[in-house]
C-alpha cells in the first residue's frame, strides 16, 4: 500500500520537537533545535499546490482536518483519510513538516441524536437566512466542512464536550503512535465559525439553550441584549446582569479553548506547539456575541504558543458600491482608504505588540484572491459556485491582474517580515 510505505519511511525518525523562543523582541519558531522561518503553506488544493510551495522553499504545510471525518458512527474512529492525505503530501515533498488545523466539528448524525444539545438563538431566523446558511461543503483533503450551518452544538453542552474530548484525545494518541509524530510540529485547534472561535451563529444572538443556561445561569433575551439605558454603553445600575453575562460568556469561550489546549499539551508531553485563531480585537463581526473578549486568559496561558487571524476583511461602507469592494469613506464623503487590494493597508486584526510581549508567535492568514481566481460572477454574487461567490475578490482592487497580485503579495509578505511574525 503506497500510504503505509510512505509513512513507514518515517519510522526511524525521532519525534518532532517545536517551541517558541523570543529573540530580539520577536517570537521565533524553533523546530528540532533550529530556528525555522514561520512561513507555512495552505491551499484549497494543498496536494496540487505542494510541489509549487516546495519549489519556493516552503516545507511547512498547514493542512486542515475536520474531526467529523474520523467519526463515522458512535464509538468508531477512523483515521485512514488522514493517513492517506499526509502520505500524499509527503509524496509531493518528502521534507515536509505539518502544523495541521484541527476542527472540533461533529457529524450530522451527532446533531440528529442530540437535538436538545444544539444552539438556540434569541433572534428568529428569516427565510433569507436559510439561503445564506446552507449545507457545508466537505473538503476532499481532510474532511473539513466549509460553510456556516444553522444546526450547531451548544459549546456549553457537557455531552458535546465529553464526546469531543474523547475524539480529540484519540486523534492525538493516533498521531503519537504513528510515524507522523516525527513531522507534526503542532496543532491549531479550531472551533466555532470557520474554526475561528467565534461562537456558532453569532449573528443570531446565541445561546439560549438549556446547556448554556445551566452553565452560565442567567442568559439575557434579545431585548436585554440589543437595548441599553446609556447610549452605546451600559449602565450597571440597571444592566449589571447583562454585563456580567457577557463577561462570563467570553471567559467561558476562552476557558473552553484552553481546556483543549491543555489536553493537546498533555497528550504530546508538551513536545509540540499549540495555538488557535483568537484575539480579533481590532475587527470582529458580532464582537459581543463572538467570544473573543477575554484575551488575558489566552495571552497568559503557557498552553498557547501562537495565535492567528486573517487580516482585515473590512468591506466598503458605500451602498452604491459592490459588495466585494473595500473602499471606506467618512460621513462627509472623504476617502479614507481601503483594507485589501493594491494600496490597501492589510491591517492585522490583532494587537500584535501585545502578542509579542506575551511571547506568542503570530501567524497572519494571507488569503487575498489572485488573478488566478474567478472574477466577481455578478454584482449580487450570483452565477457561480458557493466557494467562488465567497472567495472571489477578497483580494481587492488590482487582484485580478498579475501585476496587481504581485504587488499585493509583496506587501503582505513584506509586512510579515518587518513585523516579526509568521503567516501562511
Amino acid at each position: 500500500m503506497p500510504t503505509f510505505s510512505t509513512l513507514d519511511k518515517l519510522r526511524h525518525e525521532p519525534p518532532a520537537h517545536a517551541r517558541v523562543n523570543v529573540k530580539n523582541g520577536s517570537p521565533r519558531l524553533i523546530l528540532n533545535g533550529k530556528e525555522a522561518y514561520p512561513l507555512l503553506a495552505w491551499s484549497w488544493g494543498l496536494e496540487h499546490s505542494t510541489p509549487f510551495f516546495k519549489q519556493a522553499g516552503i516545507d511547512l504545510l498547514h493542512p486542515i482536518l475536520g474531526l467529523n471525518a474520523a467519526w463515522p458512527a458512535p464509538e468508531i474512529y477512523d483515521w485512514s483519510e488522514y493517513d492517506a492525505l499526509f502520505a500524499r503530501l509527503l509524496a509531493q515533498n518528502p521534507n515536509a513538516f505539518f502544523l495541521p488545523r484541527i476542527l472540533l466539528d461533529v457529524p450530522e448524525w451527532w446533531k440528529d441524536e442530540h437535538e436538545s444539545e444544539l444552539i438556540v438563538c434569541a433572534l428568529p431566523l428569516q427565510p433569507e437566512d436559510t439561503r445564506q446558511y446552507r449545507a457545508a461543503i466537505r473538503s476532499e483533503e481532510g474532511g473539513w466542512l466549509w460553510g456556516i450551518q444553522l444546526r450547531e452544538p451548544s459549546l456549553a453542552s457537557d455531552i458535546w464536550r465529553a464526546d469531543m474530548e474523547n475524539l480529540f484525545r484519540a486523534f492525538l494518541q493516533y498521531v503519537e503512535n504513528s510515524p507522523l509524530r516525527s513531522r507534526i510540529l503542532g496543532y491549531q485547534i479550531g472551533c466555532g465559525i470557520y474554526g475561528e472561535w467565534h461562537y456558532f451563529m453569532s449573528e443570531f444572538v446565541p445561546d439560549l439553550s438549556k446547556p448554556m443556561q445551566q452553565k452560565l445561569g442567567y442568559v439575557p433575551d434579545l431585548d436585554a441584549r440589543v437595548k441599553t439605558t446609556f447610549g452605546l454603553l451600559r449602565n450597571p445600575e440597571h444592566e449589571l446582569p447583562v454585563m456580567e453575562y457577557y463577561r462570563r460568556f467570553h471567559e467561558f469561550n476562552a476557558d473552553l479553548l484552553l481546556h483543549f489546549a491543555r489536553l493537546a499539551k498533555a497528550e504530546t508531553k508538551r513536545r509540540v506547539l499549540c495555538g488557535a485563531f483568537y484575539g480579533y480585537q481590532l475587527e470582529n463581526v458580532w464582537i459581543q456575541e463572538g467570544g473573543h473578549l477575554a484575551p488575558e486568559k489566552i495571552l497568559n496561558s503557557t498552553d498557547i504558543d501562537f495565535l492567528a487571524s486573517p487580516y482585515s476583511y473590512q468591506t466598503t461602507n458605500q451602498e452604491e458600491r459592490q459588495w466585494w469592494e473595500h473602499e471606506i469613506y467618512d460621513e462627509a464623503g472623504n476617502y479614507l482608504g481601503r483594507t485589501r487590494g493594491v494600496a490597501g493597508d492589510a491591517g492585522y486584526r490583532v494587537l500584535l505588540e501585545s502578542l509579542k510581549r506575551h511571547g506568542k508567535l503570530y501567524f497572519a492568514e494571507i488569503d487575498p484572491s489572485t488573478f488566478l481566481e474567478p472574477p466577481p460572477i455578478n454584482p449580487d454574487g450570483s452565477g457561480g459556485t458557493q466557494v467562488e461567490k465567497e472567495q472571489c475578490m477578497i483580494g481587492g482592487v488590482g487582484s485580478t491582474t498579475l501585476a496587481g497580485t504581485r504587488r499585493i503579495l509583496q506587501r503582505d509578505l513584506g509586512r510579515m517580515l518587518v513585523s516579526g511574525n509568521g503567516g501562511w
